[in-house]
């Protein structure tokens, strides 16, 4: 799928990180930024992962294909129904919180009839003991650039899609059982 415009809500280095990566693709998309800091925004806009920076996060939201939400997950529920009445049908919505449970609920919940969501798994320590799942890449920063996406296909099976938006590589595999119960998906 080719994104057009990408809104991110949230300027930490995950957020960050997968920003410089789709800026490296040979036709990056537009990345509208928000964040509740907005030095931090300003800072993700000034080092080039932003195109542009809003005040509001519907304003980001405007128009985007792909939504990242990068935000503690103790504010999560409120951002995903902040930024639902701004989402335009047919675009991808995804976060970045390591717990999905509680995450996948909210967005079931909240976001619109048309809009999709999927959980981005991105690695961290518990992770990176357990290679078994995704490879570990790192950025020009140093910041994780692998990541895996959580989904449920249509008979409610698990799959994941591993995705390297600075490589461009990608794949879909069955996760292991034992870190979907990590993850409190099992």
């Amino acid at each position: 799928m080719d994104f057009k415009r990408v809104a991110i809500i949230g300027a930490d280095c995950i957020s960050v990180s997968i920003a410089l990566g789709l800026k490296a693709q040979k036709e990056p998309p537009e990345i509208i930024g928000y964040d509740t800091d907005a030095v931090a925004a300003d800072l993700a806009r000034a080092r080039g992962a932003f195109d542009q920076v809003e005040r509001k996060p519907g304003r980001a939201c405007r128009d985007a294909d792909l939504v990242i939400v990068a935000v503690p997950l103790t504010r999560l529920r409120e951002t995903l129904a902040t930024i639902a009445p701004h989402l335009q049908p047919g675009c991808l919505v995804t976060d970045t919180a390591y717990l999905k449970a509680p995450v996948l609920r909210w967005a079931e919940e909240l976001l619109p009839e048309g809009v999709f969501f999927a959980g981005l798994l991105v690695p961290n320590g518990e992770a990176n003991r357990d290679k078994t799942q995704f490879e570990i890449r790192y950025g020009p920063f140093g910041l994780t650039t692998a990541a895996l996406i959580v989904l449920k296909d249509n008979r409610g099976k698990m799959l994941a899609v591993k995705l390297d938006p600075v490589l461009g590589n990608s794949s879909v595999e069955v996760p292991d059982p034992d870190l979907l119960a990590k993850l409190g998906l099992g």
